[in-house]
């Protein structure tokens, strides 16, 4: 049985400040020269690159996998800030890239940008759901409450977060050098 989280305001404020809060040390770094952003390349697909993004995006599903298995409703916050930070980072590049990239540069800059962050925010309503879940599990292993907690969880949501990491692997391949 899955149970929808009611929808709360505060991790929406939350993320926002904490993304201009980041932005703003992003910003103040650029600024000082300790930031240096350049217009993306696009690079030929290698199988050193498709290899570097498949991992990439391996350890952002593993970590949220693994914060999902503690019981701890708001311990996703510890990885999300972290790729919030990263996204910033993505997001600072395509501003970059709309002002001195081509078109086509900025388009795959925003579709980088774009299917990172919508990755994010699926594994993140995964890892909260899955721990609210687990007391509906009728297993009396932890484990096996856990696994179809997740199992519940993901199964509405599976197709898109598969086009979503399938994306970002074949974006972030073309734009790693």
């Amino acid at each position: 049985m899955t149970r929808k989280s009611p929808a709360s305001h505060w991790p929406i404020k939350f993320w926002t400040g904490w993304f201009l809060f980041i932005m703003l040390l992003i910003v103040l770094s650029y600024e000082k020269g300790l930031l240096n952003v350049h217009a993306t390349v696009l690079n030929t697909m290698s199988l050193e690159t498709i290899s570097t993004s498949i991992f990439t995006t391996l350890k952002i599903l593993l970590v949220y996998l693994a914060t999902s298995i503690i019981p701890i409703r708001w311990l996703y916050v510890i990885p999300t800030s972290f790729f919030i930070s990263t996204f910033d980072l993505y997001f600072l590049q395509l501003i970059f890239n709309i002002f001195h990239g081509t078109l086509l540069i900025t388009a795959v800059s925003a579709v980088l940008t774009i299917t990172f962050i919508g990755i994010i925010y699926e594994l993140s309503v995964i890892n909260v759901q899955t721990v609210d879940n687990l007391k509906y599990q009728q297993f009396d292993h932890f484990i096996s409450r856990w696994w179809h907690s997740l199992i519940s969880t993901i199964k509405p949501k599976w197709k898109l977060l598969v086009i979503l990491a399938i994306s970002y692997v074949v974006v972030l391949s073309i734009t790693k050098s």
